[in-house]
C-alpha cells in the first residue's frame, strides 16, 4: 500500500546523513528523479532526450562540505551556471580543497570559478564526454572519489595519481564504482 511504501521510504531516508540528504535534494533540484525502495535509492536523470537535461542549481555547503565535489561534477553536466555557496565555512583546509577541485575540473575542460565564498560551475549538458588524461587528487579522498566518477564521463582513460587516498574513508570505493558503472568506467 502507499502508506507502507511511505513508511519504508521514511525509514530509509532516516538512515541517511545530512550530506546524503543534501545530495538527493540537489539531484531533485537539478531535475533528476529520485525513487526510494526498502533497500535502495534509485536516481535517474532527464538526459535521455536531446532537449532534456539537468538544470543548473544552487546549493549550500554550510555544515556539509563533503557535498562540494559531487555537486561540482553534477553541475558540470547541468544546463547553465550552478552556484555552491559557503564553500569556506567548514575548516582551514577548505581553500586548498577548493583550489584542487578547480584545478581538476579545469583540466577536464570545465569552466569553474570561485568568488566571495561561492563556487560557480558552467555546465555543458550536451558535451558527450570529458577528455581523459592524468590528474592528481593531492592526497584528498573526496577529490579522488570525484575524479573516479569523472572517469566515467571521459572519452579516454583518466589516470588518478594518489588514488589510494580513498583508503582513509572508503577503501572499496573503486570496486563499488566499477560494479555500479560496469562498461561505462
Amino acid at each position: 500500500t502507499d502508506d507502507r511504501k511511505a513508511l519504508v521510504d521514511a525509514e530509509l531516508v532516516a538512515k541517511l546523513d545530512a550530506a546524503e540528504k543534501k545530495i538527493l535534494d540537489i539531484l531533485t533540484d537539478a531535475g533528476a528523479q529520485v525513487e526510494y525502495s526498502s533497500t535502495q535509492i534509485r536516481v535517474t536523470g532527464p538526459c535521455y532526450e536531446e532537449n532534456e537535461c539537468l538544470k543548473a542549481f544552487g546549493a549550500d555547503a554550510d555544515g556539509v562540505p563533503e557535498i562540494i565535489p559531487p555537486a561540482v561534477l553534477l553541475a558540470s553536466k547541468a544546463r547553465g551556471v550552478s552556484c555552491i555557496k559557503n564553500i569556506y565555512s567548514y575548516d582551514l583546509g577548505a581553500a586548498i580543497r577548493i583550489r584542487r577541485i578547480i584545478r581538476v575540473m579545469e583540466a577536464l575542460g570545465i569552466t569553474i570559478w570561485e568568488s566571495n565564498n561561492n563556487l560557480f560551475v558552467e555546465g555543458y549538458p550536451n558535451a558527450a564526454t570529458l577528455p581523459g588524461g592524468m590528474i592528481s587528487c593531492g592526497g584528498d579522498d573526496r577529490i579522488a572519489m570525484m575524479e573516479g566518477i569523472a572517469a566515467s564521463m571521459c572519452s579516454a582513460p583518466l589516470t588518478i595519481a594518489d588514488a589510494e587516498a580513498i583508503e582513509k574513508t572508503y577503501p572499496s570505493f573503486f570496486e563499488d564504482l566499477m560494479r555500479l558503472m560496469g562498461d561505462q568506467l
